[in-house]
Order: C-alpha cells, then sequence, then structure tokens
C-alpha cells in the first residue's frame, strides 16, 4: 500500500508517492515542517532550520566517496558505513556532507539511506525563493570547490520533471517483433541515441534532437528548391529576356553551403518533407496536456503557440517556428539578438524545465526524418 502526500513546493506543491516503510517513517517525522525547494531533490525543515539536498557524481563515479571519508575531519561508523563531513566555518554558517537523515531518505522518492547529501545551517532563509537562492549559491559554490580541491565532481540533483513521455503512452504493441525491414542513417542514428541518452539534461535533448533533423537539411532543402527550379523551367511563360524571372531562377539555384536558404528555411524544407499536417494534428491531439502546452500561454518567453486553426500558417510552418525560435533561446544570448530579445534558456531554470512536450515534438520529427529518409535493408 503506497500513501500520496502533498509537500509545499513555493506557490505549488510536490507530490510524493511513499511506500509502507517510508511512511512509517514519515509518521515518526513531523512533516508540516518540510517544504520542497523548486526542482531539486531537496528540503527545507523549518523545525530545525535545516536545508538538505541530495547530490549525484558527475563524469567517474569511482572513487569519490573514499576521497571524501579520508580527508581529516571525516567521521566514519564502521558498523553502519554511515559516514559524514563538516566544512570549516568562520562564520554561523555550518555545513556537511555526507550520507542522508533519515528523515530526508524517508522523502526522497526512490532513494536509500546511503544517498549523500549535503546539509546547511546557520543562513537566513525565511522564503523559499531564499532557499532555492542558498542551494544556487552557497552550496553550489561548496561543490564546486570540491572539486577545484579534491578532484570530486558533484551536482546537486534534480527532479526531472521533463519526461514529455510520462503524460503520452507509448503504444500497447503485444505482437512478436520483426527483423527491420528499413536501414536508417548511422549518423542519424547516432544523434538520436545520444538526444534518447541525456536523461535529465532537457536543453541538450532538444538540441540533439534537433541535429537529426539539422543532419537532413541538405537533403530535404535541396529537393524543395528542385520542385521549385522545375515548376518554374517548365513554366509555359517564362521569358528568358524577363530579367526578373530568371533573377529568380538565379536566387533559388544559389544556394549557400550543404543546404539552401536561411536555417529556418531549411528547418521549414526538412519538416515539410518528413511529415504531413495530420502527422503534427495527431501528435497533438494524443493528450490533453499537448493541447494545452502547444496551444495555451506559453510557459517560455518568445515562443508562439501552435494553433490547428489558423489559417494563416500551416502546422508544419507553425512547428518548425516553434522550434527553431526555442532553438535559438537554448545557444544565443542575448547579446547575440536585438534588444527586448528574451535571454538565453538556462539549463537550471523554470523555463528549461517546461519544454517536456517540445522536446517530444522535435523528437517526433527527428523520428519522421529517418523514417523518410529510410532505405531498403541490404542483408549482406
Amino acid at each position: 500500500m503506497a500513501l500520496r502526500i502533498d509537500i509545499p513546493n513555493g506557490r505549488t506543491s510536490r507530490s510524493i508517492l511513499f511506500s509502507k516503510e517510508q511512511a512509517k517513517e514519515c509518521m515518526r517525522s513531523s512533516l508540516k515542517d518540510a517544504k520542497a525547494l523548486g526542482y531539486y531533490d531537496a528540503f527545507q525543515f523549518a523545525d530545525s532550520g535545516v536545508i538538505e539536498a541530495s547530490v549525484t557524481p558527475l563524469g567517474d563515479r569511482g572513487g569519490w566517496r573514499y576521497t571524501l571519508t579520508h580527508l581529516e575531519g571525516a567521521e566514519r561508523d564502521e558498523d553502519s558505513y554511515r559516514w559524514r563531513l563538516g566544512f570549516i566555518s568562520d562564520n554561523n554558517l555550518v555545513m556537511e556532507i555526507g550520507d542522508a537523515s533519515s528523515r530526508f531518505a524517508a522523502m526522497s522518492p526512490g532513494v536509500h539511506m546511503s544517498i549523500t547529501t549535503v546539509r546547511i545551517s546557520g543562513v537566513k532563509a525565511d522564503r523559499h525563493d531564499e532557499a532555492i537562492g542558498v542551494l544556487e549559491t552557497v552550496v553550489s559554490s561548496a561543490l564546486f570547490e570540491l572539486e577545484l580541491n579534491y578532484g570530486v565532481a558533484l551536482s546537486l540533483r534534480r527532479i526531472d520533471t521533463t519526461s514529455e513521455l510520462r503524460e503520452a503512452r507509448p503504444r500497447r504493441i503485444r505482437a512478436q517483433p520483426c527483423v527491420p525491414k528499413n536501414e536508417y542513417s548511422r549518423d542519424a542514428l547516432q544523434l538520436y541515441w545520444y538526444a534518447r541518452s541525456a536523461t535529465g539534461m532537457p536543453l541538450l535533448q532538444f538540441l540533439a534532437n534537433y541535429q537529426v533533423l539539422e543532419y537532413y537539411f541538405p537533403l530535404y532543402s535541396q529537393r524543395e528548391v528542385v520542385e521549385r527550379l522545375r515548376y518554374e523551367l517548365k513554366d509555359p511563360t517564362l521569358d528568358y529576356e524577363d530579367d526578373r524571372r530568371v533573377l529568380r531562377i538565379l536566387r533559388l539555384a544559389s544556394g549557400q553551403g550543404r543546404g539552401y536558404g536561411s536555417e529556418r528555411e531549411q528547418l521549414k524544407a526538412t519538416i515539410r518533407g518528413c511529415a504531413t499536417e495530420d502527422d503534427i494534428r495527431d501528435f497533438l491531439s494524443e493528450s490533453p496536456e499537448r493541447v494545452a502546452h502547444f496551444g495555451g500561454k506559453s510557459k517560455i518567453d518568445g515562443l508562439a503557440r501552435i494553433d490547428p486553426n489558423n489559417r494563416q500558417s500551416s502546422l508544419l510552418d507553425q512547428a518548425a517556428m516553434r522550434i527553431y525560435d526555442l532553438r535559438c533561446r537554448i545557444v544565443h544570448t542575448k547579446e547575440d539578438g536585438v534588444d527586448g530579445s528574451p535571454d538565453i534558456l538556462l539549463p537550471f531554470g523554470i523555463e528549461a524545465q517546461s519544454i517536456g512536450h517540445d522536446i517530444g515534438l522535435v523528437r517526433y520529427l527527428a523520428q519522421r526524418a529517418l523514417i523518410s529518409s529510410a532505405v531498403r535493408l541490404q542483408i549482406p
């Protein structure tokens, strides 16, 4: 039997599903004194004034715990294997790193007592945003100096709220799988699997899926230009003495780089070449959350809605524009644009945690591009 409890999290709340064992532990704890801290796996306990946040190793995961547990000041219990390491402080701030407290372990989903947390007290953080500020300044600075001084790379653990597939469940197919009949581009598939492996990194997921589409820019932009050129040359009204018509043909044929047209136009051509209006319409209608995300007020500055009732722009072009604008928010600083343009999208900001459905859209179109360009598999 599981117990679901909503923990205050600023103006919202965080739902936590407790196991039977965790529920028993929480009964001994004062849940009313606990507050979740944004998208971090972190809590503030009002009764003790402690802020506690879990950390996760980066890069090479081996050896970091041994390094910390063998520093001066480290305390280790040989029986329970629990440990803690205090930080030297010349003020009221108290900080330590070590195994999670029993209260934190009970409230943190999917973890156990051996998870490592940083605990801090002695700072004024009465408001929710002040407590998050402590994490993003004091704790992050401490973790940075751990890497500088000891080569231990730890990062504040964040709760992944961008998993778009939570709302849109995959189709349940019970038929036995078949040997593939299609062969997909090796290079494009590498980019696709790179995007799928970037769990917990929403901006990287988006950009890697975008790169799959970008891989096909030359193919689809050239294909579209060929069709336009063919139309122009077949036009019986074409007058080779008319400079305007000749210049129009020259502009069509004068592609820049590997593709034709600006990056925005190449993206449009690629999406038009690999998907249909019905594809976008079906994607949007798969879940009410998608409809609300793309059709309602955007949680991300600078992004337009995707509206099936918009007769001024096709769904394919609306999707392309939204994807392109989001890509620009990720890779461009404000100084790259014009005055009044939105700030760069930060990887751990609130906006970045809202792009799960946009990741789903660009991933879906990346899949369509891979399928559209597939060739018949040749078995040697």
